[in-house]
């Protein structure tokens, strides 16, 4: 089984004026979906703290691109928080392809 994680950010929050720029990103709201290709799906969210540190390269919000915003956030959280995100999306779809759990009927009807 071969999930496919794919992030997205619903949502950037910025100081609007921050080290003489404006919209400065501070931190990123992030989904991130796995998809087994077979119907089954799961989803984490959270956010994460991207602080920006004056003297690295600025990108001016319209031109900030998914891409670089997946990085600031898997950089953020490290590989270990990514790793365990993925694990636990690939858990809940294992879970879906085989119930630990069901409910049944009285043996008795």
């Amino acid at each position: 089984m071969a999930i496919t994680y794919t992030w997205t950010f619903p949502q950037l929050n910025v100081q609007t004026s921050a080290y003489g720029k404006t919209n400065v990103v501070y931190s990123v709201n992030w989904v991130c979906t796995g998809d087994d290709g077979e119907g089954h799906t799961a989803q984490a969210y959270g956010t994460c703290t991207v602080p920006y540190v004056a003297e690295d390269p600025f990108i001016a919000y319209p031109d900030l691109t998914q891409s670089e915003v997946l990085s600031w956030t898997t950089a953020n959280l490290d590989a270990e928080q990514v790793t365990n995100i993925e694990t636990y999306l690939s858990t809940q779809i294992a879970d879906q392809i085989n119930p630990p759990t069901a409910t049944l009927p009285p043996p008795w009807n």
